[in-house]
């Protein structure tokens, strides 16, 4: 199966993926061609969530190929990503305004992201404070408790608060 992403022309932002046969990509000009992004635009019908978002008048759209795997045009588009032409790439939302973009086209942090997910044997949730520029995590079990991390020890350091986590 092939996935296409359907984009808006006036500012390149993805609205949906949908899926598609790879025989009928196949039998139109193959993976990432001109010809099978043709045949999707003239096969797969307009959203109607679309159209309502858009007041009644559809946008001009044109469609891409993506990859699930990222093994081409570097990341899975979703919705609210951005495609970029010049680089053949889609990026996703920009997390966070210190989160910079590197060369495989990724939003990464002002500080690297925590090596390990578990303190004492318990999984936490990772959270980025962009006021801090900090990672915190909080521990996934009833407790909540809250921890920072620490980049030049790569530990994480009891905050000694708690915080109850609601699923």
């Amino acid at each position: 199966m092939a996935a296409y992403a359907e984009i808006r022309s006036s500012d390149n932002v993805v609205l949906r993926v949908v899926v598609v046969n790879d025989s009928d990509v196949t039998a139109n000009g193959g993976p990432y061609s001109a010809g099978a992004e043709a045949w999707v635009a003239s096969n797969i019908v307009n959203d109607p969530i679309i159209l309502e978002d858009n007041g009644g008048s559809y946008p001009e759209t044109y469609w891409k190929e993506t990859s699930v795997t990222a093994e081409a045009r570097y990341n899975y588009a979703g919705p609210g990503s951005t495609w970029d032409e010049a680089n053949q790439a889609f990026i996703s939302p920009q997390p966070f305004p210190s989160f910079t973009l590197d060369s495989n086209f990724v939003w990464t942090p002002p500080v690297a992201e925590p090596t390990t997910e578990q303190i004492d044997g318990i999984n936490i949730m990772l959270s980025w404070n962009e006021a801090d520029q900090k990672w915190f995590g909080y521990k996934s079990d009833a407790s909540g408790n809250k921890y920072e991390w620490n980049p030049g020890t790569s530990n994480w350091d009891d905050t000694g608060e708690s915080t109850v986590l609601t699923s």
